[in-house]
């Protein structure tokens, strides 16, 4: 199943610009994203699989320019999104 995706690009408040992002689909409403790098601008769909029926959650964050994962700087807050319900 494909999840059809529109967003809106991650902006950089210190002008570096937006290196990446990281995502997560599960069923929980609140996951944490962890702070390794997935894609580098955001997908047009998210592939849930064959994950079954349920309601889903798309939760994102972004890195920027400054790219520090082993301190964990410069990730944003994670964005979640949904529930999107699937069933067949």
């Amino acid at each position: 199943m494909n999840l059809p995706a529109q967003w809106e690009p991650a902006t950089d408040g210190a002008g570096s610009g937006i290196f990446g992002y990281s995502y997560v689909v599960d069923k929980i409403a609140n996951t944490e994203v962890d702070q390794i790098f997935d894609f580098s601008t955001l997908p047009t769909s998210i592939t849930i699989g064959s994950r079954g029926n349920g309601d889903y959650y798309v939760h994102v964050r972004a890195v920027d320019n400054n790219f520090n994962k082993t301190a964990g700087q410069n990730w944003s807050e994670v964005a979640h999104f949904g529930p999107f319900t699937f069933s067949r």
